[in-house]
């Protein structure tokens, strides 16, 4: 390498060397999404098994992209049991992220205002506001 280009590659290593790496081009894919909000939902409930993570972002994920489902539909969607959608769901609404209301013969759940405030940084991916 010449003198010259190895002067210009240190030069632009130590103008670039302090600059966050890029941001993941595949971030805002659904199943990205899914594993972040189960992650953050995860600790805001004390939970530490993945597998339940896994089942509270897909919970999450399916209020995000339909706005009230019955939980036979929020089952459907995250390819689960109902049941198991189902304690997911009462799991998110003791923590304020998921509104239950009772529709004749259903229960419906949806994201409360708290829990659409709560995923709009984590959907978008940026780092959590300072408490």
């Amino acid at each position: 390498m010449e003198t010259s280009a190895l002067a210009d590659a240190l030069a632009h290593r130590i103008a670039t060397r302090d600059q966050p790496p890029p941001p993941d081009p595949r971030r805002h894919e659904p199943a990205r999404v899914a594993q972040r909000l189960g992650a953050a939902a995860a600790a805001r409930l004390g939970f530490s098994d993945p597998r339940r993570a896994r089942t509270l972002g897909r919970v999450l994920l399916a209020l995000l992209q339909t706005r009230n489902l019955n939980r036979e539909e929020l089952g459907r969607a995250i390819g689960l049991h109902y049941g198991t959608a189902a304690e997911a769901a009462a799991r998110l609404a003791r923590v304020g992220l998921v509104r239950c209301t009772r529709d004749k013969h259903f229960y419906r759940y949806s994201l409360s205002r708290a829990g659409e405030d709560w995923a709009l940084p984590i959907v978008q991916d940026e780092p959590p506001a300072a408490p």
